[in-house]
Parts: structure tokens; C-alpha cells; sequence
């Protein structure tokens, strides 16, 4: 089986190209987080009509959702050496949520109620608080 499924935010804007048939093809990277030890870099790739909506809707830092397959291949570069790339197929992009804004000017009211889904249940927190669970905390 060979399945991969991440989320992630990519590191910049998508880059929308068209093969030599026409056929448009996005390639991005997803940095991926490895809950506290920095973050993994994901070279991925996407082909047709999901190409296209990612270029066109998400940008730099924008968080999403991919369900795709692993692919190895090789090529030679302009040298003649030959380079190894390790990359996922995207069959399925979902966008979650919007760049992360940090500037004082962004549209956010401070201290605005926002809900916060997390494993099954919903809680109520400030835009300027952060509340972390544990598995003690969890009613099961």
C-alpha cells in the first residue's frame, strides 16, 4: 500500500506549469509539523483541474489537507549528474484554514470569541490565548 496523507502549510506560492500536451501540473512544498521538533519539508505535486484552484486560491502559508502516494524518480541534471527525487502525488487537496496573520494591523478584533474544534469537542478561547490538552484532560 502506499498512501500518504499530511497536513501542512505550504512554504510558498504554488508554481502552476503546463506539460508539453497542455496538461496543468502545481508543484509546492508543505512544511509539516513534528509537534515541537521543528518541521518536516514535503516536496509535492498535483496535476489538472486541483493544479489549477490550488495556484489560484492558496498562497505562501496557507494550511491544507493532502491525501496522494509517494513517488521515487530520477533524472540527470544540466552536469550530467544524476539526482534522486522523493515526492508526493496529491489525489486530493483540502484547504483548512487561512495564512496565520501576526502583524498588529490584520482584520482580527482582539479578543474576539472564536470556536476551537479539537478531537470531538468545542471550546471557546481568545484569539490571544492558547489552551493545550493533554490526555488527562480528555473524558475517555
Amino acid at each position: 500500500m502506499n498512501q500518504v496523507i499530511l497536513i501542512g502549510r505550504l512554504t510558498k506560492d504554488p508554481e502552476l506549469r503546463e506539460t508539453s500536451n497542455g496538461k496543468p501540473v502545481a508543484s509546492f512544498t508543505l512544511a509539516v509539523d513534528k509537534f515541537g521538533e521543528g518541521a518536516d519539508f514535503i516536496n509535492c505535486v498535483v496535476w489538472n483541474k486541483q493544479a489549477e484552484n490550488l495556484a489560484k486560491y492558496q498562497k505562501k502559508g496557507g494550511q491544507i489537507g493532502i491525501t496522494g502516494r509517494l513517488q521515487t524518480r530520477d533524472y540527470d541534471d544540466e552536469k550530467g549528474n544524476k539526482r534522486f527525487v522523493t515526492e508526493v502525488i496529491a489525489d486530493r487537496i483540502e484547504y483548512l484554514g487561512e495564512k496565520k496573520e501576526t502583524s498588529p494591523d490584520s482584520n482580527q478584533e482582539q479578543g474576539k470569541q472564536e470556536p476551537v474544534e479539537d478531537m470531538g469537542f468545542t471550546t471557546k478561547t481568545t484569539t490571544q490565548e492558547t489552551i493545550e490538552y493533554t490526555d488527562s484532560d480528555l473524558p475517555w
